[in-house]
C-alpha cells in the first residue's frame, strides 16, 4: 500500500481477508522449502567481508511461544502442566538456524514444549542436515555437550559454545587469547 501511494497510484484495500484466505491454501512444506531456499540463496551470495574467515557462521537458539487454543493445537502441543486443563494455551518450542552474515533463516524445527526428545538439543539434531562441512555453529551453553560437539565435528562443522555451567574446567590451562578467552583442546 505504501509503495502504491509513493508511486501516485490508488491504494488497495486495507482488508487482509483475501490475503489470509489465500495464504491458508499454501501447503506448509512448500512454504518451508521456499523459506530455506531463499535463506540459502541470500547467504550464499553474501560478501566474503561479511563472513568470518570466509566461512558460513550459523547461530542456533530456541524459544517457546503460545499458540491459538484450537483442538488440533491442544492435541499436538499440550499446554503447560502448571495450567489447569482447558484454561491455557498450547505451547510450542522452536529452534532456529540463522545465518550470521545475512540474518536469514536457513533452518527451523518445532515441537511440543515438554516431553521426551522435545528439548532444544533434540530439535537441533533435526536440523543437522542443514549444515555444511566448513560451517561454524555458535550457540549458548545449553547446547554444549560432548555428544553435540562430536555430532557436529563428524560433519566437518566447527563449534563455538560457552561451557555449560555444570562443567568445571581450570581455565588457567590452554592457550590464552585474552581475559576469559582461552583455546582448549
Amino acid at each position: 500500500m505504501v509503495l502504491r501511494l509513493t508511486l501516485d497510484l490508488t491504494h488497495g484495500s486495507a482488508n487482509t481477508g483475501a490475503y489470509c484466505k489465500a495464504r491458508q491454501k499454501l501447503p506448509e512444506p512448500f512454504l518451508q522449502a521456499l523459506t530455506y531456499t531463499l535463506g540459502e540463496t541470500v547467504e550464499d551470495q553474501a560478501l566474503d567481508a561479511w563472513r568470518w574467515h570466509q566461512r558460513r557462521v550459523l547461530l542456533v537458539d530456541g524459544f517457546e511461544c503460545t499458540m491459538p487454543d484450537t483442538p488440533e493445537n491442544q492435541r499436538e502441543y499440550p499446554q503447560p502442566r502448571s495450567q489447569k486443563p482447558g484454561l491455557g494455551f498450547p505451547m510450542i518450542r522452536v529452534v532456529v538456524l540463522l545465518a550470521f552474515a545475512t540474518a536469514c533463516l536457513v533452518g527451523a524445527a518445532a515441537g511440543p514444549h515438554q516431553g521426551k526428545e522435545t528439548g532444544e538439543p533434540a530439535l537441533f539434531r533435526q536440523l543437522l542436515d542443514r549444515l555444511r562441512s566448513g560451517d561454524v555453529v555458535v550457540a549458548d551453553r545449553f547446547y554444549c555437550s560432548y555428544w553435540m560437539i562430536a555430532l557436529l565435528r563428524q560433519r566437518g562443522v566447527d563449534v563455538a559454545f560457552r561451557l555449560h555451567q555444570l562443567r568445571l574446567y581450570d581455565f588457567r590451562r590452554g592457550q590464552r587469547l585474552g581475559s576469559e578467552d582461552p583455546i582448549v583442546a
